[in-house]
């Protein structure tokens, strides 16, 4: 049973196990960081971010600052209800006040979902006036919220905190909508932010998720590859959004993984190429996810042989970082074909000696 749980959700064996034991009501003693976890306290707190987010959702209806938002983004009530969006009032103890008769204030403040003033001791609700955001991890299960501001405050979004149930840099937003369709294409779409990720939903590709707008991290990737063998990267169209994506490149490359790209317009995302065009252009756009190599090396028209040599170069410092024997020679014979270059030449460029090289 562990073994199909582990191969069908893509668990680790804890996970698994964790999983089938909750199926089954027992009661596992567990560990982490090195310190007995109290499960009586990780339920408490899970049922105060139930609530919390069934009070959110409930928000939306008399909230027009957040219905205004969603007409914007093309979203009714009912869709930012299926993808797990609510209000957060503008009011400094809405939500503390909800959780009052159900929730005791500690077990609140550890959830991340109100915080108490050092100075005065005064606790009151992290989330305000805000559109929140229901963050999952792959089984469904509710950790946090992200939420975005209405209006001018700062920061535009605001996260829940990190908890003992909620680690910002080990989820992916959206993977438990996007599971089923990433295991039946063995591919994910990787998008920045959290609107990307709904709008890749609503044209067509479900198989996407988000890293929230912040840096990619190990573990984050090590979620990707465990789930499937291609990542089509998928981020912003401006400068910052192509930074990001050489960042990562190498990060998933390292860990074995196939990548492909999608490239967007300068200053254009999913989210606003959905709005700007439509759905049927967003899917036609995301099917036109290129090879990593292609995308790298560019349109190189009249470049001269030096020029030529010097963007293979970039390249395959890149390509270097894939821990995948087998996709590495691939990708740096696509480079060769691409520039008309023999193996050799291509070895050389990588400052490599070869039996061939030596005898000449």
């Amino acid at each position: 049973a562990i073994t199909f749980v582990r191969e069908t959700e893509r668990f680790e064996f804890p996970e698994a196990v964790a999983y089938l034991a909750r199926l089954a009501g027992i009661t596992l003693p567990m560990r982490r960081s090195g310190t007995r976890v109290d499960r009586g306290k990780e339920t408490r707190a899970a049922e105060a971010l139930s609530l919390s987010a069934a009070f959110f959702r409930a928000n939306l209806d008399r909230h027009e600052a957040a219905k205004a938002l969603l007409e914007k983004r093309g979203l009714s009530l009912e869709d930012a209800r299926a993808y797990g969006l609510g209000a957060a009032l503008d009011a400094w103890d809405a939500l503390k006040t909800s959780l009052a008769a159900r929730v005791q204030e500690d077990t609140a403040l550890d959830a991340g979902l109100l915080q108490k003033n050092p100075e005065t001791g005064r606790v009151y609700d992290r989330f305000r006036n805000r559109l929140t955001i229901e963050i999952r991890d792959g089984r469904g299960e509710i950790l946090g919220f992200g939420a975005r501001a209405f209006g001018d405050d700062q920061p535009k979004y605001l996260n829940s905190p990190e908890t003992a149930r909620f680690s910002k840099g080990k989820l992916l937003y959206g993977l438990d909508r996007a599971k089923e369709a990433i295991r039946r294409e063995d591919a994910v779409f990787l998008v920045e932010g959290y609107f990307d990720r709904i709008a890749c939903e609503r044209a067509g590709a479900s198989n996407a998720v988000a890293s929230m707008g912040t840096a990619l991290t190990p573990a984050q990737v090590e979620l990707l590859r465990r789930h499937a063998r291609t990542v089509c990267v998928a981020y912003d169209g401006d400068a910052p959004g192509g930074a990001a994506a050489l960042k990562v490149i190498p990060m998933l490359l390292e860990h074995g993984v196939d990548v492909q790209l999608v490239a967007f317009p300068a200053g254009e995302d999913p989210d606003s190429f959905l709005r700007k065009y439509g759905p049927d252009a967003l899917r036609a756009k995301i099917s036109e996810k290129t090879s990593l190599i292609s995308d790298l090396l560019g349109k190189l028209g009249d470049a001269t042989r030096l020029e030529r040599n010097e963007r293979a170069k970039r390249v395959l410092e890149i390509v270097h970082h894939c821990s995948d024997p087998g996709m590495r020679i691939q990708y740096e014979s696509e480079i060769g074909t691409s520039l008309s270059l023999s193996r050799v030449e291509v070895l050389q460029l990588l400052g490599k000696k070869t039996a061939l090289a030596l005898v000449k």
